[in-house]
């Protein structure tokens, strides 16, 4: 843990091993007994680009969190992105498992739950992949992905993820890696895996319960 403060002096020591950098309040951590008020935390987690690493891809789960948490404790994901809908299940998902990593945008259902600073797409570089992360509604993807693929490629991203279809969706096209892990709201839901190593993604799939199962 670091204070706020030395975050400039921090990010030059560790310059392209920074992975994720958030806000924390000590007093959410187990045991702490200083002022939330007063007291603030900048967490730097890093990690080396070569590093293998599991990042769990979440949507439209409208409040059903019972699955999105069993996705996490299977899984063990280096990092978790939630795709909007509802906005405040990424919060929840955030205070329990703090030492994960979050990405996550809101959805057309959050329009009465995102703070104003949200984002409705947000492009960042994972494990050296880089990511188009968006809910789709604003791309109109149930009438089809055309336009949110154009822009993911002006973008020039390695992949982009999307929701709000509820309908699963992991594939690659012309070099480029496009996922919709569908709905995780109910316990026959899915979620999305996506294994990075080396800077490149090695795996993409859809995960149901029936693969959850078969994991230790």
């Amino acid at each position: 843990l670091l204070p706020s403060g030395s975050f400039r002096q921090t990010q030059g020591l560790l310059h392209g091993k920074i992975t994720r950098i958030f806000l924390h309040s000590i007093a959410s951590c187990q045991n702490a007994c200083y002022n939330k008020d007063v007291v603030l935390y900048t967490i730097c987690i890093f990690r080396t680009v070569g590093a293998a690493m599991k990042i769990l891809v979440l949507s439209d789960s409208h409040s059903g969190r019972s699955f999105m948490r069993l996705c996490i404790q299977k899984v063990k994901p280096n990092e978790i992105v939630h795709l909007g809908d509802y906005y405040d299940d990424a919060l929840v998902i955030r205070e329990e498992n703090p030492q994960i990593p979050l990405h996550h945008v809101p959805g057309n259902c959050d329009a009465y739950r995102r703070p104003p600073h949200a984002v409705d797409i947000l492009i960042e570089p994972i494990g050296g992949v880089r990511f188009y992360m968006t809910h789709g509604h604003k791309h109109g993807v149930k009438m089809g992905t055309e336009r949110l693929i154009r822009d993911a490629r002006e973008a020039s991203v390695d992949a982009v993820l999307y929701g709000h279809t509820h309908i699963p969706d992991c594939r690659k096209e012309a070099g480029m890696w496009i996922l919709n892990p569908g709905s995780c709201g109910s316990y026959d839901g899915t979620a999305g895996l996506i294994e990075v190593e080396n800077g490149k993604i090695k795996n993409c799939q859809i995960l149901k319960m029936s693969d959850l199962e078969e994991m230790l």
